[in-house]
C-alpha cells in the first residue's frame, strides 16, 4: 500500500515538473530580436539579442527590433500592433514595450512605444532617435540602425531617471523660499509696535463722529457655482486593444 502511494506521488510530481516548461513557453513574451526578413547575420542577431534582453530586464521594458519581408496589406503601425499582441510583448512588465519595425518591401519603418513606455519616449525623443537610425536604414545597414536604436533607448531610460529628480529640487527650492519669506514677514511684523489689533470696530472711530439712526439688512447678490458633468470620451481601436502611445513611422 505504501509503495503504491509513493508511486502515485512520484507520478504526480513528474507530471507537474513536465507541465512547468510547457506553461512557461506558452506564456513567455516574444523574442527581442525578430528577423523574419533575414537581414541580419547569425552573429549580429546573437549580439543584438543579448543586448536587448539585458536592457529589457534592467529597465523592465521590452526593447524589440523587428524585420519583416511584407506588411500583408497593413501599414507599418498596424503591423507593429499586430506583432505586439500575437508575440505577447510587454506581458511581464505592465505592457511596457518600445519596438522598431523595419520592412524592406516598400522601405517602411515604425517606432512605437506601448504602455508606460510612452513616458520614456515622447515624440521629441523619437525625433532624435529617428535622426540617428534612419540614415543607416537608407544605407541598408540594418544592424547599425538597430544598434543606434538600442543606444538611444538606453539614453532615454537613463535620462528619464535623472529628469525625475528635478521636480524634487523645485519643491525643495520653493520650500526654502517660503520659509525665508515667512521669517522676513515675522521680522517686519515685530517692528510695527505702534499698531495693535482691536477686537471692536468702535476703537477705530473718533468719538461722536458717527450717529446711526436706522438699521436694516439688505440682500445684495447671490453667487451660483456650476460644475459641468464630465463627458465620457473613451474609445477603442487597434489589434486586441494594444496600448500604443504617440509614435512615428515613415519611409527610408
Amino acid at each position: 500500500m505504501i509503495k503504491r502511494i509513493s508511486l502515485i506521488l512520484i507520478s504526480l510530481l513528474l507530471i507537474t515538473f513536465a507541465a512547468v516548461p510547457a506553461l512557461a513557453t506558452s506564456y513567455m513574451d516574444g523574442p527581442k530580436v525578430l528577423d523574419d526578413a533575414d537581414l541580419l547575420t547569425s552573429g549580429e542577431q546573437a549580439e543584438l539579442k543579448q543586448r536587448l534582453d539585458q536592457m529589457s530586464e534592467k529597465y523592465e521594458c521590452d526593447v524589440v527590433a523587428v524585420t519583416v519581408p511584407t506588411l500583408e496589406d497593413m501599414n507599418s503601425e498596424e503591423y507593429s500592433d499586430y506583432l505586439f499582441n500575437i508575440m505577447n510583448y510587454g506581458m511581464w512588465n505592465d505592457g511596457k514595450c518600445i519596438m522598431l519595425l523595419v520592412c524592406m518591401e516598400y522601405r517602411d519603418w515604425a517606432l512605437t512605444p506601448y504602455g508606460d513606455a510612452s513616458k520614456y519616449f515622447p515624440l521629441s525623443v523619437q525625433d532624435e532617435m529617428i535622426d540617428n537610425f534612419k540614415p543607416y536604414l537608407s544605407q541598408g545597414d540594418i544592424y547599425s540602425a538597430f544598434c543606434a536604436f538600442a543606444d538611444d533607448c538606453e539614453h532615454a531610460f537613463e535620462d528619464y531617471g535623472r529628469i525625475q529628480l528635478k521636480p524634487l529640487w523645485i519643491v525643495a527650492a520653493l520650500t526654502v523660499g517660503v520659509v525665508i519669506a515667512f521669517i522676513a514677514v515675522l521680522i517686519m511684523k515685530s517692528q510695527l509696535k505702534s499698531v495693535r489689533f482691536q477686537p471692536g470696530a468702535n476703537s477705530y472711530l473718533r468719538s461722536g463722529s458717527m450717529n446711526v439712526t436706522q438699521r436694516r439688512d439688505i440682500f445684495l447678490y447671490s453667487t451660483v457655482t456650476r460644475t459641468p458633468k464630465p463627458k465620457n470620451n473613451s474609445s477603442g481601436g487597434g489589434f486586441g486593444g494594444s496600448s500604443a502611445g504617440p509614435r512615428s513611422s515613415g519611409k527610408f
